[in-house]
């Protein structure tokens, strides 16, 4: 199982939740689920501990040139056959957020040293990437149904198997945004079996939502903490959890650039200096826009790979990765239970699938009990 390396970033949950019930059972990652469905469960015998001084583990906010920006999961999603735990409470809560409008990609794709491809061009790359895109999904589904089923490959092999393997800078920037941009590591990597399709779009929809809000993404996991920990106030004052208790004020918006790097390139800019990561940044911006556009007044760099927390920001099966190793890694070491996005082998990398694997777990411990 890969940790992921980027900037982009969906979700776990780091927490431990400790019962007492005949010996100690410990749960870590997506604390917060799993301790409300023990609640539910009328077990209220529990202490959450978290690793940090404050919930929801790579849903965390941050203060940015004076706004509130997302440091993990940004994305909420609606539109398909079932509906996205996190985008329900979202909408419950009025939290703020920008429709992710990608349908007109073709005219925004902009040479390496400068100026945008014709539309006609890009158009072009862009249906035949997303033709091939559908190749794959056939493929894997295909794979995935066979009795016995067959050995996993990557998505790099499947793209080679159909002679398809992008070669012009355009055709490896559209391949990017399809796959890199997704996962966090690019194709040759990637399983294709375990991350294509995309199930996430394919049950909660395609239609993305950008969570803006200065109340931040984490005010969903708090929304859920406060349905079965003491508060008062709006604030949490159960004795069996810390939380961050400082709060922002809401300010207009700003003009934020959002810049994803992924696999070894996010870990080599993790080691230098943000000065120097500023450096690169220009660099790329001048070619873009001209050499007279101006120096950011902030700059954030996330370093999810050296956080001793996370060591990255999220899952991603490997080629080969077999459920026989799925189902050892999410196991059981004697009385400890282990739960979070990397557990849930349908939704993995994804703020829902850390919702649903706290449930599940909680529930599989449950059952032990009973």
């Amino acid at each position: 199982m890969h940790q992921n390396h980027c900037c982009h970033n969906w979700s776990w949950n780091v927490s431990y939740l400790f019962m007492n019930h005949d010996s100690w059972r410990v749960l870590r990652d997506v604390g917060i689920l799993a301790a409300k469905t023990l609640y539910d469960a009328e077990i209220r015998d529990f202490l959450i501990l978290e690793a940090s001084d404050r919930i929801g583990g790579r849903i965390h906010k941050t203060q940015f040139g004076g706004y509130t920006v997302e440091l993990g999961a940004n994305w909420a999603y609606d539109g398909g056959p079932m509906s996205s735990p996190s985008w329900t409470i979202a909408k419950q809560l009025k939290l703020k957020s920008c429709f992710s409008d990608f349908r007109n990609l073709s005219s925004n794709v902009y040479k390496q040293g400068g100026g945008l491809y014709p539309k006609l061009e890009a158009d072009a790359a862009l249906k035949s990437s997303e033709a091939m895109f559908n190749l794959v999904v056939n493929l894997s589904k295909t794979l995935s149904s066979k009795v016995g089923k067959e050995e996993d490959i990557s998505i790099l092999a499947s793209q080679r198997l159909y002679k398809k393997v992008p070669k012009t800078p355009l055709e490896m920037v559209l391949d990017y945004f399809l796959y890199d941009y997704e996962d966090a590591e690019p194709p040759r990597l990637t399983s294709l079996k375990n991350a294509i399709p995309r199930n996430e779009f394919e049950d909660f929809g395609d239609n993305q939502h950008f969570l803006a809000d200065p109340r931040g993404f984490e005010s969903i996991v708090h929304h859920i903490a406060k349905g079965f920990l003491s508060h008062k106030l709006q604030i949490i004052q159960d004795s069996r959890l810390k939380l961050n208790k400082n709060l922002e004020n809401e300010l207009p918006g700003s003009n934020i650039l959002y810049v994803t790097i992924t696999d070894e390139e996010s870990r080599r800019i993790e080691q230098q200096s943000d000065k120097e990561t500023e450096v690169e940044i220009m660099e790329v911006l001048r070619k873009l826009f001209g050499e007279n556009i101006p120096k950011p007044e902030s700059l954030l760099v996330p370093r999810w790979f050296s956080n001793k927390f996370f060591k990255g920001c999220f899952s991603n099966w490997p080629a080969g990765y077999t459920e026989n190793r799925y189902e050892k890694l999410k196991e059981p070491v004697g009385p400890i239970y282990f739960t979070g996005e990397h557990t849930n082998a349908k939704y993995l990398g994804c703020t829902d699938g850390a919702y649903l694997a706290g449930i599940e777990t909680a529930n599989d411990l449950i059952r032990k009990l009973h």
